[in-house]
Order: structure tokens, then sequence, then C-alpha cells
């Protein structure tokens, strides 16, 4: 069995709805002289119950924590998956009695098993895909590594030949200024 830590509104939560403490004095004073069987009480719940649900609470906007719902009989059981403390437990009551509640219990259990496994089977079927098309990624992002060095490198050659034209440039400009400094002693300088 896991060790779980059981919050003070669970425990509350356990007063009012196992042991139906409506009052509040009645309930902190129930909750304090019975806390190590309240605990053992939802421990048990848990440790008995049907894992139903483990994930984020996506209906849930404000709170995104990842949880775990247990399922014991007609009792929900919601624990923090990250630090394994109960959070709340209920009873499932529909107001028409009890065999309505196991029935619709029952139901909703046979959805939730159906669900959990469409979710496997679709996790199966996609796997493989999934796998290949990880594999295509990391291909093509080892070939784009591969291009961006040969880019690379194809800069560097350009850069050099553009440096080499530029030196060309340079000895062309020097040639022509010697030229005509030469055409300079032939007319000796004078602007016509």
């Amino acid at each position: 069995m896991k060790e779980i830590r059981v919050s003070k509104h669970a425990r509350e939560r356990y007063a009012e709805r196992v042991k139906e403490k409506n009052d509040k004095l009645d309930m902190a004073r129930y909750v304090i002289e019975n806390e190590a069987k309240i605990d053992k009480d939802i421990s048990a719940m848990v440790e008995y119950g049907t894992l139903v649900y483990k994930g984020p609470q996506r209906w849930n906007e404000k709170n995104n924590t990842a949880i775990e719902i247990y399922v014991n009989d007609l009792w929900v059981v919601l624990l923090d998956s990250k630090t394994e403390n109960v959070i709340t437990l209920y009873k499932v009551e529909l107001g028409c009695g009890e065999e309505l509640n196991l029935t619709y219990m029952n139901k909703l259990m046979d959805k939730i098993k159906e669900a959990n496994g469409n979710v496997k089977e679709i996790e199966e079927e996609t796997k493989k895909e999934i796998d290949e098309y990880t594999q295509i990624i990391q291909d093509t992002n080892r070939q784009i590594n591969e291009y961006r060095f040969k880019i690379n490198q194809l800069q560097e050659i350009a850069e050099g030949y553009t440096a080499a034209i530029k030196a060309n440039h340079s000895k062309v400009a020097l040639a022509k200024e010697t030229l005509i400094d030469t055409i300079g002693l032939l007319i000796q300088k004078r602007m016509f």
C-alpha cells in the first residue's frame, strides 16, 4: 500500500459526509478525536478502491494539478498525484435511493473502463507511427545541421572570394594611380 497523507479538508469532508457531522463544532471535535481512524479509513478507501483516472484536472481551469481519482463502491476519493495528499472525498448520491446510485455507478464505471481501454488502444495503435515520425524528425534535424554546416562552409568560401575580389580591385586602383602619376609626369601636371 502506498503511503498517503490526508488533508484537513478531506478529514472534515469525512466527518461531514461519512459520519454526518454537519455542525462545524461537532465536525471539528470529531476530526480532532478521530484523526488516526479517519486517516486509516480514507487510506483503505484508496487502497481497496479502483484507480479510474490519473492526470491533470482539465475540467478545472483554475487548478491543473495532476490528480488520481479512486472509486470505492459509491465513494470517490481525489488524491494529489505529486504530494500523495488526499484532497477530498464524496459519496455519489443521486437522491433516488441506493439501488439507483449503484446502478448509475456501475454504468459509469463501465463507461470509464471503456474510455480507458479506448485510450490504451489508440496509444498502442499510434505508438509505431509516433516512433517513426520521431525518427524522421531526428533525421531531418540531423540533415538540417549538416546543411547549416555546409552553408557556413560555402559562406566562408564566398567571403574569401569577396576578399580576393576587393584585393584585386585595390591592385587595379593602385595601378591606375600609378598610371595617372606617370601621365602627370608626361604632361608635367598641367591642367588644360
